[in-house]
């Protein structure tokens, strides 16, 4: 059976390819499992650290109110804006790399993060603690970022260049709006720039999910589009897929993916980057399946990462952009490598 290797060999894929759905309903249910058994891990865990039977008891109403207070307002929150950002960030993975037809294109990296950063560090200056409204400005900065990309039409080196570029600049102005004192809204330069949840409420969690909830919709029944659009914008021209009218609905929800995760914990980068790869390497290319794939894995990643940097130094609270990225930047070093002996 062929594969879809979109990033491959273009003009040699095969748009019916890709594992057997048994592959993919089994890396399904490893991620099930493995993020229900970290969850119950994340909860325990953590500057106080509550037994399983003190989990459960603060879950089912019982036991003291000091660790039903921690369990319910603090580290179930927590845990679940890391599963729902999680999810977001790893379902516009694919996202953006189908829409520039290029395998190294991460929010994080890229302009679209930066930007929803930038966006938000203005309205939470504007409106010191209007968690909404600032997820709301940063989803429009994300939006025009990636209908502004959507335009150009290079792809490859030169357009990852001109990406990197732009959002280290956004990284800079970020850099600048932060260290003012007045405009800081409180929050660090590195809780921005390499993302924290430490931050993270139900208010938090509940935007975080709305904008998950609204990107899904527009990413609905667009997985054979996506397959089409990573062969890239002249071949997928030829095959009878509207380009522009395809990126515009995917800049909107790649916009809400982003833009509100940005807004409440900062960039995270090279989820979006590190997932998607790693799931092609288990056999998973086309995107009806590979969506749903980064969607869960990428909610276990951070998940994992989130309880690595609240736990891994004492009580030492750790941005959670630095475990990501441990992972994420191997990710693209393989991937630019593997480019490179390509040719």
């Amino acid at each position: 059976m062929s594969r879809n290797r979109p990033f491959a060999q273009r003009g040699s894929v095969a748009m019916s390819g890709g594992r057997s759905a048994l592959t993919t309903s089994k890396v399904l249910v490893v991620l099930g499992i493995a993020t229900a058994l970290m969850s119950v891990v994340a909860l325990s865990l953590g500057a106080a650290h509550i037994p399983l039977t003190g989990v459960i008891k603060a879950l089912t109403g019982s036991g003291d109110p000091f660790t039903r207070e921690i369990i319910m307002n603090v580290r179930l929150p927590r845990v679940l804006a890391a599963l729902i950002a999680g999810a977001s960030l790893g379902l516009s993975g694919p996202v953006l790399q189908a829409m520039y037809a290029n395998p190294i294109v991460d929010a994080g990296i890229v302009v679209v993060g930066p930007a929803a950063a930038v966006g938000a560090a203005l309205a939470a200056a504007l409106w010191p603690g209007s968690i909404i409204w600032a997820a709301v400005i940063a989803t429009v900065c994300a939006a025009t970022s990636a209908l502004a990309l959507s335009a150009v039409r290079a792809t490859g080196t030169g357009f990852s260049l001109i990406a990197v570029a732009a959002g280290s600049a956004g990284m800079a102005i970020l850099g600048i709006l932060v260290s003012i004192p007045h405009l800081s809204s409180g929050r660090s330069v590195s809780s921005w720039v390499f993302g924290s949840l430490a931050l993270a409420d139900w208010r938090a969690t509940a935007a975080i999910f709305v904008g998950l909830l609204v990107g899904l919709l527009q990413l609905k029944n667009q997985a054979r589009a996506l397959d089409i659009a990573s062969l890239g914008a002249p071949s997928a021209e030829l095959l009878g897929l509207d380009i522009r009218r395809a990126r515009g609905r995917w800049s909107v929800a790649v916009a809400c993916l982003i833009g509100t995760v940005v807004a409440c914990f900062g960039v995270i980068a090279f989820v979006g980057l590190a997932v998607p790869h790693l799931l092609r390497a288990l056999g998973i290319h086309l995107h009806a399946a590979l969506l749903v794939c980064s969607a869960a894995a990428g909610a276990l990643l951070l998940l994992v990462a989130d309880t690595a940097a609240r736990s891994a130094i004492g009580g030492a609270e750790v941005p959670v952009g630095f475990f990501v990225t441990l992972l994420g930047a191997p990710v693209l070093i393989r991937t630019l490598v593997n480019r490179a002996a390509r040719g």
